[in-house]
């Protein structure tokens, strides 16, 4: 097996009469009988890893140029670092560890309190979202959020709205509302997709984002906070392609 990018838009047979439509810097697998062709026609193709290629991990910091899409230079400097597996045909595993990144949650009143960290600007294309996890450790400053404050989380395509306390629709079509009940001021997101999460989201026209979103109710909140977060997430979609 071999990891080939591409250099332009064309099609490429990529072994056992399999056929796919490539985009520029998109990254293919192609089989052993199929390489030739590839390694013949450097204009086009550059051949990245192989032939005991099996799966290739890109570190990824800042913007990027290779399909995976732009990291946030304000989440870069905040302490998100991301890897991102290309498997190939457009099938990406994006994975974000968190260091000590502060979210300021900023009080709204009667609304409760919200925060949102963005991870990621996608590449423009129509994106099949197959799944997300998350895995973080929450802590509070305990300057506005109550010691056992009912923290909502989600991953979703847009930040959270500020006039209610719950994370639906746009601010959770990745990774759902999780409950994150802070103890003592700490707690822990473990979040997950559900059927309702795999679905296409448009982003020919506008590139679609990817944000961590924090959410409480008023009366588990009386001020501004800032919590810290440390873990990762895990998102799993495919870009389909731009018209």
């Amino acid at each position: 097996m071999y990891l080939v990018k591409s250099l332009g838009i064309a099609p490429a047979v990529i072994g056992n009469g399999n056929t796919v439509q490539c985009v520029a810097n998109q990254y293919v697998i192609v089989e052993d009988s199929a390489i030739l062709s590839f390694q013949n026609d450097t204009v086009a193709w550059e051949v990245v890893a192989g032939p005991d290629f099996k799966d290739v991990m890109l570190g990824l910091s800042g913007v990027s140029d290779d399909g995976a899409g732009d990291v946030p230079g304000a989440s870069v400097t905040a302490g998100v670092t991301v890897a991102d597996s290309n498997i190939g045909g457009g099938l990406h595993q994006t994975v974000f560890t968190l260091t000590d990144v502060d979210v300021v949650m900023t009080d709204a009143g009667a609304a409760g309190t919200h925060g949102s960290l963005q991870l990621l600007d996608l590449p423009a294309g129509l994106i099949d979202h197959i799944g997300s996890t998350s895995s973080l450790a929450i802590v509070s400053d305990a300057t506005g959020l109550a010691a056992d404050a009912s923290l909502i989380a989600s991953v979703g395509t847009v930040t959270t709205a500020t006039d209610n306390a719950t994370l639906l629709t746009t601010e959770a079509d990745l990774i759902p509302s999780t409950a994150c009940t802070l103890t003592a001021s700490a707690g822990a997101m473990a979040g997950k997709s559900t059927v309702t999460e795999k679905a296409l989201h448009d982003g020919t026209a506008t590139a679609i984002n990817a944000f961590l979103n924090f959410a409480a109710p008023d009366a588990d909140s009386t001020g501004d906070d800032t919590i810290t977060v440390n873990g990762t997430v895990t998102l799993t979609w495919i870009n389909l392609g731009d018209n």
